[in-house]
């Protein structure tokens, strides 16, 4: 195959003229990155305005999304062009990118590729009018994708309105189901059958029906709360069971004896008190706790309400004596779902995969957990706890409330494990994903309590000194500076409530903790970033700022060949104590989010790079230090005029962030709230930023 390239910059978007080896030739658009930064509309415009008007194109893509009213452009160019256009989704099609990818006339990807849709969001400042305002134009914008998908897809708006306020991310399959999609490419066969979705059972209207039909037979309720429980079992099914209960509850022929007033027929059962069944139930967990590897038979003992203690006794010695004589037989697990020993293992791990990959967190490629999760594809929360009571042979009664309920009560915790780990998993998907440069702009360190700790800088070690034959060796000394860093904790807290679990809310447990992980890296980035664009606090070791004359570390110039070259020769002509020059070599240019292309064009330039167009100079060559640069949103709001070049923290003493034990990822744990129902969850940071030394930070600024 050959290429040839027509327009664009290959890795981000770029037109080529492709060949194979029979001398056919088809184009292809490639749309890689962030939509308004390496996908551009203006880009777009260009590369296909150079072909005919009727010319075929196939367009691959690959991005997050990004920019709204470009992805907008975008669309209506690829929808405007009269030849045919074929999408082929080779990642992700995400967010406005899913818009564009609407744009062509037909729409291919992988089992692997995803699409994802939500609704808009922004960010604003300003009074209660101008945010009114903003949520208008967020609403009409939200309207327009709702009619772009609706035309692609099967969905109506309101099917639409929904998946795209949860944020729904689609498989390729799950995406040709509805239509977003038209060929699933390299499908494996076996898989055919998962374009179907599985019907889901309406477990409310199925319970009203089993209800209905018992209830002119009050004295079966048992078995109806069993048939309710089994979901396995139809209509026909529960009826047969009922017709059979029936014939052998029919008057017999009396017996003299039932009369006899010491007959033992004639002694009716009374019903248990919940009080008695309180005893009861603690009476035969306390048999069981000494007998690891039991517990479903003590489930099953608790959940059967004529089982007395001395009948849950005989039967855990039973298990007892033959688990002795058999050595490993042991007993019968539950028929649904995963059996064996470790069976909560599995059931907890394939549910936790199940959830965290219906919200586009895809679980490891040699999972053991595979096949189980595929099964628990389609179940909701609910039916994780059903399916929790039913591993354990407890009779699921009552309302959806009180299921949950149950399911939070018994057992060792499986169904609430499940949570726990969506939530825990979530959370630091958010906390990786989320773009934020303190560690590398600054040094990692840790710290073991909260007080005020000192920060040991170290200066530069003497040149070394001429050994004469039989000479001695002389002890070097390093100088020493200190300034302050102390620990504070940040944090929030979140709720899982079993209304939210009902309702199948699994932002409860997924997004709103990945977005609480993502704030966490936010605010790490957001603590270094404020402490440069701040001129840090002053320096112990000489009462000055950060960036201070004296310092030798401030410029004044626009991105250019001459700004970096002035900031390199400030930082490797540092002069630490001594007079030993320090050579702080520079390694990062840190700047705003704006200010990031024009440092790429200093840098990648092949020739000198002027402050202004007028100034560059096509025959000299460009001398700027090759750096990486770091474009940061975070300080287009500190000060959008000021940049920086940085050192390799790890080998000069520049910024140190901080944290409790060395422990940088955010923590989760559990708490109590009295008189409420549902879990409660914090997410805590313990952190501290601190400036080390100046001389490998050099600040500039475009005013």
């Amino acid at each position: 195959m050959k290429r040839k390239l027509l327009a664009g910059k290959e890795g981000e978007l770029f037109l080529c003229l492709e060949t194979n080896n029979k001398g056919e030739s088809e184009t292809h658009l490639y749309l890689y990155g962030e939509v308004g930064w390496e996908i551009q509309s203006h880009s777009l415009a260009v590369a296909i305005d150079e072909l005919d008007s009727d010319e075929s194109i196939t367009v691959h893509i690959n991005s997050q999304g990004g920019n709204v009213f470009e992805g907008f452009s975008i669309y209506e160019k690829i929808r405007g062009h009269t030849g045919e256009t074929v999408a082929i989704v080779e990642g992700l099609a995400a967010s406005i990118a899913s818009l564009i990818m609407c744009g062509c006339d037909s729409v291919h990807a992988y089992e692997t590729s995803r699409v994802m849709i939500h609704k808009a969001s922004t960010y604003t400042a300003g009074t209660a009018d101008d945010l009114r305002k903003q949520a208008d134009r967020l609403d009409a914008i939200n309207q327009t994708l709702i009619e772009v998908y609706g035309k692609r897809t099967n969905l109506t708006e309101e099917e639409i309105d929904d998946a795209m306020s949860s944020e729904t991310w689609y498989t390729g399959i799950e995406a040709e189901v509805i239509g977003f999609v038209d060929t699933v490419l390299n499908v494996d066969p076996a898989k055919e059958e998962a374009k179907m979705p599985d019907k889901k059972i309406d477990y409310e209207k199925r319970a009203s029906e089993i209800r209905s039909l018992f209830a002119e037979h009050p004295e079966h309720e048992q078995l109806m709360f069993t048939c309710i429980g089994n979901i396995d079992l139809t209509m026909n099914d529960i009826q047969a069971k009922l017709d059979e209960v029936k014939v052998e509850s029919e008057p017999k022929p009396t017996d003299p004896a039932e009369n006899e007033p010491d007959s033992p027929q004639n002694k009716d059962t009374p019903a248990i008190t919940a009080e008695a069944n309180v005893k009861r139930v603690n009476a035969i967990v306390a048999a069981f706790k000494p007998h690891e590897g039991h517990s479903d038979l003590m489930f099953e003992c608790v959940g059967n309400v004529n089982c007395t203690v001395d009948v849950a006794k005989a039967k855990l010695l039973d298990a007892l004596g033959k688990e002795s004589e058999q050595q490993g037989e042991g007993l019968n697990k539950p028929t649904v779902g995963p059996v064996g020993d470790n069976w909560r293992k599995q059931f907890v791990g394939a549910a936790v995969e199940a959830v965290l990959q219906k919200k586009g967190i895809e679980p490891e490629k040699d999972s053991p957990y595979k096949e189980l999760r595929n099964k628990f594809r389609n179940h909701s929360l609910l039916d994780f706890a059903r399916h929790s009571l039913e591993q354990k042979n407890i009779a699921i009664h009552g309302s959806k409330l009180e299921i949950v309920a149950a399911a939070f009560q018994h057992g060792t915790g499986d169904f609430i494990q499940i949570l726990e780990d969506s939530a825990r998993k979530s959370m630091l998907r958010g906390y990786t994903e989320m773009t934020s440069y303190h560690n590398v702009i600054a040094r990692t360190g840790s710290l073991m309590d909260f007080k005020v700790n000192k920060l040991v800088g170290l200066g530069a070690f003497g040149d070394l000194d001429k050994i004469d034959p039989q000479g001695e060796y002389k002890f070097g000394t390093l100088s020493e500076f200190g300034e302050d860093i102390q620990l504070a904790t940040y944090g929030k807290q979140f709720a899982i409530t079993r209304e939210a679990i009902i309702n199948d809310d699994l932002n409860a447990f997924t997004r709103i903790p990945m977005k609480m992980g993502a704030a966490v890296s936010r605010m790490y980035g957001n603590m270094t970033a404020e402490l440069l664009a701040g001129n840090g606090r002053k320096l112990k070791r000489d009462n000055k700022a950060l960036f201070h004359a004296d310092h030798n570390n401030t410029g004044k110039s626009v991105p250019s060949t001459d700004a970096l070259v002035a900031a390199d020769v400030a930082m490797t002509t540092q002069v630490a104590e001594g007079g030993i020059i320090v050579e702080a070599m520079p390694r990062y240019v840190y700047c705003p989010r704006r200010l990031k292309a024009q440092f790429d064009r200093v840098i990648n330039s092949q020739f000198h790079v002027g402050e202004t167009p007028e100034n560059n100079n096509s025959s000299v060559p460009n001398v700027a230090p090759n750096l990486t640069v770091l474009g940061d949103p975070r300080l287009d709001m500190e000060d959008p005029l000021a940049w920086y070049v940085l050192a390799d923290p790890n080998m000069t003493d520049t910024m140190e962030i901080a944290f409790l034990d060395g422990e940088e990822t955010p923590m989760m744990e559990q708490y109590q709230e009295n008189g409420r129902d549902g879990l409660f969850y914090r997410v805590r940071a313990d952190v501290g930023v601190s400036v080390l030394d100046y001389k490998g930070i050099y600040r500039g600024n475009n005013s």
